[in-house]
């Protein structure tokens, strides 16, 4: 659906299923190029190697799946309906419950 999910932060896309329930699936959206060059000015201010070096590992987020409103905000709670593995897609992630997007 084309609704603005920006409150969610990057990598959420709202779904509305057949049987009429709306969803906020979230992948993780990876590390920004601004917030990679945070990351490496903070580790340089205290001393550390900068996360370009290898000696930082950064561990992705899992595919989360979260109800929502009719207009794309949280429905209550945030708690998970069902997560996936790090780098399920949104597509794969609704398939895993049972929906196709089409």
């Amino acid at each position: 659906m084309d609704t603005d999910m920006a409150i969610w932060g990057l990598g959420v896309v709202h779904y509305r299923t057949s049987d009429g329930l709306d969803l906020a699936v979230s992948v993780d959206a990876g590390m920004t190029e601004h917030a990679k060059a945070h990351l490496d000015e903070t580790l340089s201010e205290l001393g550390q190697p900068v996360i370009t070096s290898g000696v930082h590992r950064i561990l992705m987020e899992p595919t989360v799946i979260m109800a929502c409103t009719p207009t794309g905000e949280p429905a209550g709670s945030l708690d998970r309906l069902h997560e996936c593995a790090p780098g399920t897609s949104h597509e794969d992630a609704l398939a895993q419950i049972g929906y196709a997007v089409t």
